[in-house]
């Protein structure tokens, strides 16, 4: 659970409030399955047809976005799981918020996409395949400019099929009315330069995200109609990129325009009323398409949507998993989503004493959940005094996770930053560190752990390697703050430079 609150990434403009959902007057848990492919699990209330027809699409999107990224693989084998709802209010009545199409969580223990079935046109599944894109990309450990990253996560997450073929660069009207509304304007030149946008307004975000995507549509398709083939100059600027050049130098270098002139080919683009799209035959990205189909009895449907819904709804989650618990007192699994319910809160003491009730020696999962709550605690708590001895508790109960499921990265890289904390077992939460990012390369936090734990061994080229890696995978400030730091100390200690 700490992974993906760390990770979670939910695309609407206002805060979701939390509130009570009973299910009797909410979710439906009758007529759920779950269906499972090489690479995806669908947990739906559809019918089984449509349901075989929403995951084959996923796998399909999934080979698509393979083939165009050049990726081999996307977040080193770890499980997606889409959870695709037959009725909007049950999705609004988990997001708690009716304005939310679509999100998706990355974290060790998987990625978890969500969206309903019966929003209009691409909006459902937009946001949730726009953040898939992100984690294959994430995946490779190549690093993207800004710009291109949120643009060709935005095209490819507009992807849709028709007439047996696959249809990519289809138009995103929201895109296009914010770069036409005038209100606001930011130059390509700027966009181009610009990584972190954290300290943005909505409008000038929402104008960065319109252009990136603007930009990468027309360089993929705007030879369609005529227009200078810009796509085929992409690679010599991702390979400048990846040898440390600048973002606006690598940009002139390898497109032979300036940005102005650029921008000014894309708006006139975007005024052809009949652009064009790239429709390849759906049989020429391969798949497998085996399928194993199996049917929820009501009390999983309850733990799956409670445990979907924890974060932002945590008392309607908490109702969802004392009625599995009315039904099964002997569910540790529930107990333990309630004690999350009490973190989520920022109830730590009964949230901590509810997840050690919750622990069942045959069962990993209550292990993981009281763990990672210590850890959290921990790290956010100023009583040094206690700290090591539930950090001692945390280490315990990780251990305890590996036995029984050995080489779990949650526990992994759970124990290598309770062992870095305590600044103990360094070579210890090291090797951790480095078995989590054999499956995760691309992901920026792990990269820093092990930068900061080689900075703690005083091995400080190592660290600068990861540090520096970190800072070119994150656009987080608060990652990059504490990246920082580290350079400095390397700085201090060893007078290199971070340059």
């Amino acid at each position: 659970m700490m992974a993906y609150r760390l990770l979670n990434r939910i695309f609407v403009g206002v805060v979701v409030v939390a509130s009570s959902l009973a299910a009797s007057a909410g979710i439906r848990p009758n007529g759920w399955h779950e269906l499972k492919t090489t690479n995806f699990t669908l947990v739906t209330d559809l019918p089984v047809q449509e349901a075989k027809l929403r995951i084959q699409e996923l796998e399909l999107f999934r080979a698509v976005v393979l083939k165009v990224t050049n990726a081999e693989a996307d977040s080193g084998g770890l499980p997606t799981k889409a959870y695709v709802f037959s009725r909007r209010k049950d999705f609004s009545q988990v997001t708690k918020k009716g304005g939310v199409l679509g999100w998706f969580r990355s974290s060790l223990r998987g990625n978890v996409m969500a969206y309903s079935a019966k929003t209009t046109g691409l909006q459902n599944r937009l946001v949730a395949q726009h953040e898939y894109v992100h984690s294959i990309m994430a995946a490779s450990g190549a690093v993207y400019p800004r710009w291109y990253s949120e643009g060709l996560a935005d095209m490819l997450g507009a992807i849709y099929i028709k007439d047996g073929r696959v249809v990519i660069g289809g138009e995103i009207v929201g895109r296009i009315k914010r770069l036409s509304a005038g209100d606001v304007y930011v130059p390509l030149s700027r966009i181009i330069s610009k990584e972190d946008i954290w300290n943005w307004n909505v409008y000038l975000a929402s104008f960065f995200y319109s252009m990136s995507w603007a930009t990468v549509n027309y360089m993929y398709t705007g030879r369609l109609v005529g227009k200078d083939d810009h796509g085929k100059n992409l690679p010599e600027y991702l390979n400048l990129i990846s040898k440390g050049i600048p973002s606006l130098e690598a940009f002139k270098s390898s497109f032979g325009i300036s940005p102005k002139k650029m921008e000014e080919e894309v708006l006139e683009f975007l005024t052809i009323k009949r652009r064009g799209v790239l429709a390849i035959p759906a049989d020429r990205f391969e798949f497998d398409d085996s399928l194993q189909i199996r049917r929820l009895d009501e009390k999983q449907v309850l733990y799956e949507i409670a445990y979907l819904m924890v974060e932002r709804n945590p008392k309607g989650a908490r109702k969802l998993f004392k009625e599995i618990l009315s039904d099964d007192p002997s569910n540790k699994r529930a107990a333990a989503g309630i004690a999350v319910s009490w973190q989520m809160e920022k109830k730590w003491d009964t949230g901590l004493e509810a997840a050690a009730a919750a622990l069942d020696d045959k069962d990993h999962i209550p292990s993981l959940e009281y763990a990672d709550m210590v850890l959290l605690f921990c790290m956010q708590s100023k009583r040094s005094a206690s700290n090591e001895r539930l950090l001692l508790t945390a280490i315990s109960e990780y251990g305890k996770v590996l036995v029984l499921k050995p080489n779990d990265p949650e526990a992994q890289i759970g124990l290598a930053k309770s062992f870095s904390l305590l600044s103990k077992k360094l070579e210890v939460a090291r090797d951790y560190a480095k078995a989590v990012l054999h499956l995760v390369p691309g992901d920026a936090e792990v990269n820093y752990l092990l930068g900061h734990i080689f900075v703690q061994l005083g091995e400080y080229e190592n660290a600068l390697k990861y540090l520096l890696t970190a800072s070119r995978l994150t656009h987080s400030e608060r990652l990059l703050a504490m990246i920082r730091i580290d350079l400095l100390i390397i700085n201090a200690v060893d007078g290199g430079s971070s340059d």
